[in-house]
């Protein structure tokens, strides 16, 4: 892996800054406070991002803004990469939202664990560093140099454990406790197979008693098969015959029936003969009342003109009858009048009509002569009332004589319709008497057709004892076939079922049987996981902490003798991998060292996990990037001189120091300034 570039923009003292990184080493050169950490860990957090407990957003993001980022383009052999991860505060606190990763120049916009995850799989890093601290890269590239010094002072067995998951032999004891876990549920699954396979014998024994009773089943069902066919057989011969005998029952039911038809048909002629007989003399005698009653002379027109004479008298009468009321009304009227006038006069005083008062003598005047014209009223009105008795009268005589004629007409109409009614009385005499005839013949046809029938009725009769002796013996056949067939499916019944309880008794001894089998090779499993194959695992665990600890040891010290005198001090490592320091033939722990030997302890105990690491996980893609965080702090001149050959020595393709120290500054091939003035870091 080689980083190119970096740019930051509002991370922790950057405000918006770009730093080119070129190949070999690079020196990260600035006063103490400056920026140089911040660079490394903005590395750390665009590759991996936040990490609960190592790395939080409020230790990057500057304060008073709401949002920044870390943008870095590296290179992964011929994959050119670059990632960007942002952070955003909000009242929740500050997030890391979704980042972008280009590769080759394809962009994708991915979520903070996708990120994380396409960055493990390219640096070929295990997929449990997801969600667990990275190891790997904080040993092997990047490792603040506070943090080497507590894993030197670290509880023996918490160093031992660390160092165990680095080197991923930790994995043995997982397996380890994998195999006990196995081992455990071996021991449980062995228990439920013996407890399976308890009634594997008595469910054989059972099986062949069902295979047993499954022969004498099948054996009776083929002897009450073949009866039932037997029967089947002879049933069917007989419904042949039977059918053939129900067609003649059918043929003798239909003469039946021909037969009383034709009975009932000649009873019906015979009544109808009688009736007809009955209605000729009735007939005749209604002809002899009708012809008697019709002797008399009918004149109907002479009868019509004599009430059409008298219609018009009496018309005529009508009207001169109106004519007088309408002269006696008009009488009536004006004497109605002349006696209103009278009254009026006699109240009257005053005269409206020409504003004079009306006399006693005008008064009188006026009553004279409406007295008169009164009496003269009264005259006519005697006279009309007379005339109008006399026209009443006579019309009263016209009215009577009107009525005798009509009923007159009435009575001749009547002996019209009756003369009407004897001409058809007679016609219908005539088709009586034809009707008779054919009536008479149509009976004798019956009668003969009805001997007929009754002739093949009787030779027919004994075909009923027949049919009722053949329905006998299908019905004690049918009997006989329901009674196999019900045998025969209580068999095939029970056979079905003995035949599931076979096949399940078979599948259950078969499923019984390889549980026995596993049940063995469960006790050869759980004995080798339980004696062979921890003894073979602790071996192989310890073997290669052996073969790690003798190289970490010379690696460990191979570094420190290049930074301290051997002949001064001298350094090995302890089973637990903790640092055993030698001056003077004396042991002495690693705080009774000087400043400089301390960080010369830290720096090569650092040096030899890098190699270590890469060694074993030789397929990762950080191996050619180093980071070293004040490698020399409290280094005297001569170790200074002594750190140009230990960076030569790494043989990177780049690695990156930091440190405040000029004098580094002469031996390495690039130097990144840094300053910050009013709490903003910059690149000049």
């Amino acid at each position: 892996m080689i980083i190119k570039r970096l740019k930051l923009n509002n991370i922790r003292s950057y405000v918006n800054e770009e730093i080119t990184f070129p190949l070999n080493s690079i020196l990260l050169s600035g006063d103490i406070g400056s920026g140089k950490t911040t660079i490394l860990l903005a590395i750390d957090f665009a590759l991996f991002g936040i990490q609960r407990g190592e790395l939080s957003g409020s230790s990057l993001l500057r304060n008073g803004v709401n949002e920044g980022y870390v943008s870095m383009d590296f290179k992964l052999g011929d994959k050119n990469l670059s990632i960007k991860r942002i952070l955003k505060r909000s009242s929740a606190g500050i997030t890391q939202s979704s980042g972008f990763l280009d590769i080759n120049d394809i962009t994708k916009e991915l979520t903070t664990v996708e990120l994380k995850q396409a960055i493990l799989e390219l640096l070929n890093y295990p997929q449990e560093a997801l969600t667990k601290k990275n190891l790997i890269f904080r040993y092997t590239v990047y490792t603040p140099q506070d943090e080497m010094k507590s894993i030197l002072l670290n509880d023996p067995n918490v160093r031992l454990e660390t160092l165990r998951r680095v080197f991923n032999v930790d994995k043995y004891k997982r397996i380890l406790n994998n195999a006990m876990i196995i081992s455990s549920h071996l021991k449980s699954k062995k228990k439920e197979f013996v407890f399976y396979i308890s009634d594997l014998v008595d469910k054989t024994k059972l099986l062949d008693v069902r295979t047993l009773e499954l022969s004498k089943l099948t054996e009776e069902l083929n002897d009450n098969s073949l009866i039932l066919n037997d029967k089947k057989e002879k049933l069917e011969n007989k419904k042949e015959n039977f059918i053939l005998i129900e067609k003649e029952i059918e043929k003798l039911n239909n003469l039946r029936k021909e037969n009383s038809l034709i009975n009932l048909n000649i009873k019906n002629k015979i009544e109808l003969v009688n009736k007809n007989k009955i209605q000729f003399e009735e007939l005749n005698n209604l002809i002899l009342s009708l012809e008697k009653e019709l002797q008399v002379e009918l004149n109907p027109e002479k009868i019509k003109s004599e009430i059409d004479d008298i219609k018009n008298k009496v018309k005529m009468k009508q009207e001169e009858l109106r004519k007088i009321n309408f002269e006696l009304m008009g009488f009536k009227h004006k004497k109605e009048h002349s006696f209103n006038i009278k009254i009026k006069i006699t109240n009257l005083n005053f005269c409206p009509t020409c504003n004079q008062n009306v006399n006693e003598e005008h008064k009188k005047r006026v009553n004279d002569t409406e007295d008169k014209n009164i009496g003269e009223w009264e005259k006519s009105i005697i006279n009309l009332s007379l005339k109008e008795k006399e026209l009443d009268f006579e019309l009263e005589k016209i009215n009577s004589s009107l009525n005798g004629l009509n009923k007159k007409e009435r009575e001749i109409s009547v002996l019209l319709y009756k003369k009407h009614e004897m001409k058809n009385k007679k016609e219908s005499l005539d088709k009586l008497k034809l009707s008779e005839q054919e009536t008479i013949k149509e009976l004798d046809y019956l009668k003969l057709t009805f001997d007929k029938l009754g002739y093949e009725i009787d030779n027919l009769k004994n075909i009923e004892s027949k049919y009722l002796e053949v329905k006998k013996s299908i019905d004690e056949l049918l009997t006989q076939e329901k009674c196999l067939e019900l045998n025969v499916a209580v068999s095939k019944t029970k056979i079905t079922s003995i035949e599931n309880e076979t096949e399940n008794l078979k599948q259950e001894i078969e499923k019984k049987s390889k549980i026995r089998n596993k049940l063995e090779y469960y006790n050869k499993l759980q004995l080798f996981l339980d004696k062979e194959f921890s003894n073979i695992l602790t071996t192989i665990e310890l073997n290669i902490m052996m073969k790690l600890h003798n190289d970490f040891s010379n690696l460990f010290k191979k570094w420190f003798s290049m930074l301290i005198d051997p002949d001064v001090v001298q350094v090995d490592l302890t089973e637990d991998f903790a640092p055993m320091i030698t001056q003077n033939k004396h042991d002495i722990s690693y705080n009774d060292l000087s400043g400089g030997e301390k960080t010369a302890c830290a720096l090569s105990y650092r040096l030899a996990l890098n190699q270590i690491i890469n060694k074993i996980l030789n397929t990762i893609n950080t191996k050619d990037l180093i980071i070293l965080d004040e490698p020399t702090d409290g280094f005297s001149n001569s170790q200074l001189e002594r750190m140009k050959d230990i960076i030569n020595s790494l043989e990177m393709s780049q690695v990156i120091l930091v440190s405040h120290d000029d004098k580094i500054e002469s031996f390495v091939d690039n130097i990144i300034r840094i300053k910050k003035v009013d709490h903003i870091s910059t690149i000049y």
